[in-house]
């Protein structure tokens, strides 16, 4: 496609024109909201299952991973749970990393900058993620926050999301949840335009 070197195999063939699709249709958006164009294409692995994405000799992963965007080689996977809805989903977080690593790591020397990634909170850095799909999961985000909000001591503090490493595994989807509910409100609150003002900050 225009942006993507699409990757596929036999499995995963049917799915290729809907993820380039998908795929332009929010490039158009997040190259307008954080203001940069691609120079070049990025390339893209189109998983057909969890059991292939698994088996992927591209980057390790583990169970509850729906996809990876490989900062230094600037490639980003993903598989197919079997709806589109998902896929969709998947595809547009796992792209608002893509666009984040552009801006963190663009200009002269990328190996030193990527060692700032530890450094940058991770509320922040899957919030925007989660932020950028804006309402293909917004119910289920609101639902666990809104869960967690009014279940004593549920909450997370952001203060204690600058990594995930200290969670347990029922609350790693809240952390992401609740970073998406901070972006929010930042854009309500100063304007979108402040989210991607972020990251050139820290880059």
């Amino acid at each position: 496609s225009p942006h993507f070197d699409i990757h596929y195999y036999e499995g995963s063939a049917g799915w290729a024109p809907f993820a380039a699709r998908t795929l332009e249709k929010h490039y158009a958006r997040y190259s307008r909201d954080f203001d940069i164009e691609f120079k070049g294409k990025v390339a893209f692995f189109l998983y057909a299952n969890i059991n292939d994405f698994q088996q992927s000799n591209i980057v390790t992963t583990g169970d509850g991973v729906g996809g990876v965007t490989e900062a230094f080689k600037d490639r980003f996977m993903v598989y197919n749970d079997g709806s589109e809805e998902w896929l969709e989903d998947v595809m547009a977080h796992e792209l608002v990393h893509v666009f984040q690593f552009k801006i963190l790591l663009g200009g002269f020397w990328k190996s030193v900058r990527i060692l700032k990634l530890l450094f940058y909170p991770q509320w922040v850095m899957e919030g925007a993620a989660e932020y950028g799909t804006r309402d293909l999961n917004i119910f289920n985000e609101e639902m666990v926050v809104r869960d967690a909000a009014t279940t004593p001591g549920a909450l997370i503090p952001i203060a204690r999301l600058q990594n995930f490493a200290h969670l347990k595994p029922h609350q790693i989807t809240l952390a992401y949840k609740e970073g998406a509910e901070a972006m929010r409100f930042i854009d309500r609150e100063y304007g979108a335009d402040k989210i991607a003002a972020m990251f050139r900050l820290f880059a």
